[in-house]
C-alpha cells in the first residue's frame, strides 16, 4: 500500500511539474506579445530545470520562445551580438530536437526568424571586426557558420578573428576544421565604382553588377580574382605551432598539405615564409627559387612573394618581386603602391641621416649628396603613386602620400590640388 502511495505521489509531482512548465512557457509567450522579452526569459529560466524531462513538442516550444525572446532583445539593440548568438543557438537546438522527433512544427515557424538572426549576426560580426574586437567577432562569425554551414567563408572569418585575438587553441581548432572541409576561399568578385562616392562596390553576381552599371549608378565594371586562402590557413596554423614550440609539427602540416594539394603554389609560399621565420635562409631561398621556376609569370604569386619579403623586412627582394609584377602587368596598382612604400622607407632613412649632420664643410657636402639621392627617390615615388591614383581613384592612402611627396618636391600647386581631392573624397564617405 505504501509503495503504491509513493508511485502515485511521484506521478502527481511529475504532473504538477509539467503543468508548471507549460504555464511558464505560456507566461513567456504572453510577455513576448506585450513587448517584454526580458520578462519572457525570466519565465523560461524558471521552466529550465524541468525541460530535460519534457516531451519533444514541449522542448521545441521552449527553445522556439527562447529564440524569439533573444531575437526581440537583439532587435532592440540590447547586447545585440550576444542576443543574436543566443537566438541562433536556441533555433539550432529546436531544429535538432524536431529533426530527431521527425517533426517540423516550430522549425518552420523559426525559419523566417533565422533569416533575421543571420543578417543581424553578420552585421554585428563585421562591426566588431572593424572595431578590432576580434574575440567577439570570432564568436559571431562562427554562429553565422553554425546557422548555415554552406557559409564556409564565415568559418574562415571566425578562425582569422581568433588568430588575430591570439586565441591560439580556438584558432587551431577552427583552422583544422577549415582544412578538414578542404576550404580554399577562391572566388571571383564582381566590382564597379559608385559614380557618386567613387567607392568600390561589390556585387553578388556578374548579372547584378551589370544591372547596376546599366542603371547608370555605377561605372568601370571589373572582376577581382580572390586567390586561394589555403596557404594562409596553413601559415597561421604553422605560426601558432611554432609559438607553441612545435616546429616539427608545423613542418609536418605543410608536408601533408602539399601532398594533398601539389598544385597549390600558395602553400609553397607560406612554407617558405615559415622557414624564413625560423631563420633557415638556405631552405627559404631554395623554396622561393622552386616557386618561381614552376610559375615564372604568375603575377599574383610573385606579388605575394613581395608581400612576404616586405613583411620580413627583406626590402631588396620585395623591390625585385614588386618590380617584376609591374613588368608583367602595368595595371597592378598594389604593386606600384608597395614600390612607393619601400622607397618612402628609404627616403625617410636618408632624411634621418641628413638631420643628424653638423655644419662643417664635409657635413654640408655630405648633406648635398644625400639630398640629391632623396630627391631622386622622391621622383620615383611620385611616379609610382601617380600610377596608383590613375589606376585606383578610390585609394585615399595613395593620395595622402602623394600630397606629401608633392610638398617635399616643392610642388605646391599639385599638393594643393591633391589635398582638395582628398577632402572631397572624405566628405563623400
Amino acid at each position: 500500500m505504501k509503495s503504491n502511495y509513493v508511485v502515485l505521489a511521484s506521478a502527481l509531482l511529475i504532473s504538477i511539474g509539467t503543468f508548471a512548465q507549460k504555464e511558464q512557457i505560456k507566461a513567456a509567450e504572453k510577455a513576448l506579445k506585450s513587448g517584454s522579452p526580458s520578462v519572457a526569459l525570466t519565465s523560461l529560466k524558471e521552466a529550465e530545470p524541468l525541460i530535460t524531462s519534457a516531451t519533444p513538442d514541449e522542448k521545441a516550444q521552449y527553445y522556439y520562445v527562447k529564440g524569439n525572446a533573444h531575437l526581440e532583445l537583439a532587435n532592440k539593440n540590447v547586447e545585440s551580438g550576444k542576443n543574436y548568438t543566443d537566438a541562433a543557438n536556441a533555433y539550432v537546438t529546436l531544429m535538432d530536437i524536431e529533426k530527431q522527433a521527425g517533426k517540423s512544427k516550430y522549425s518552420k515557424l523559426a525559419e523566417i526568424n533565422q533569416l533575421t538572426v543571420l543578417s543581424g549576426l553578420k552585421n554585428a560580426a563585421f562591426d566588431d571586426y572593424k572595431k578590432e574586437k576580434y574575440k567577439e567577432a570570432s564568436d559571431l562569425f562562427y554562429s553565422v557558420y553554425t546557422l548555415d554551414k554552406t557559409n564556409t567563408d564565415f568559418l574562415y572569418n571566425a578562425s582569422n578573428s581568433a588568430y588575430k585575438a591570439e586565441l591560439n587553441d580556438k584558432a587551431v581548432t577552427l583552422l583544422k576544421e577549415l582544412i578538414a572541409i578542404n576550404y580554399t576561399g577562391e572566388r571571383t568578385d564582381y566590382v564597379a565604382l559608385d559614380k557618386l562616392t567613387k567607392q568600390k562596390e561589390y556585387f553578388d553576381s556578374e548579372k547584378s553588377r551589370d544591372e547596376g552599371v546599366k542603371s547608370n549608378k555605377y561605372e568601370q565594371p571589373s572582376e577581382e580574382k580572390v586567390i586561394s586562402k589555403r596557404g594562409e590557413i596553413y601559415k597561421q596554423l604553422a605560426g601558432i605551432l611554432v609559438k607553441q614550440g612545435k616546429m616539427e609539427e608545423a613542418k609536418t602540416a605543410f608536408t601533408e598539405a602539399k601532398a594533398a594539394n601539389p598544385n597549390d603554389p600558395y602553400l609553397a609560399l607560406s612554407e617558405a615564409n615559415l622557414y624564413y621565420q625560423a631563420n633557415d635562409m638556405a631552405t627559404y631561398q631554395k623554396l622561393i627559387t622552386a616557386i618561381l621556376e614552376k610559375d615564372p609569370n604568375n603575377k599574383d604569386l610573385i606579388y605575394n612573394l613581395g608581400v612576404v619579403s616586405y613583411n620580413n623586412k627583406d626590402y631588396d627582394n620585395a623591390l625585385k618581386f614588386y618590380t617584376r609584377v609591374t613588368e608583367i602587368d602595368q595595371s597592378y596598382s598594389n604593386a606600384f603602391f608597395y614600390l612607393a612604400a619601400i622607397n618612402i622607407d628609404k627616403a625617410t632613412a636618408i632624411l634621418d641621416t641628413m638631420s643628424k649632420l653638423g655644419t662643417s664643410a664635409a657635413d654640408n657636402k655630405k648633406y648635398d649628396t644625400l639630398k640629391k639621392q632623396r630627391d631622386e627617390l622622391l621622383v620615383v615615388i611620385k611616379g609610382n603613386l601617380e600610377k596608383v591614383v590613375a589606376l585606383d581613384d578610390a585609394n585615399i592612402d595613395a593620395k595622402i602620400s602623394l600630397a606629401s611627396v608633392y610638398n617635399a618636391l616643392e610642388m605646391p600647386a599639385e599638393a594643393k590640388a591633391m589635398k582638395e581631392k582628398i577632402k572631397a573624397q572624405e566628405a563623400k564617405q
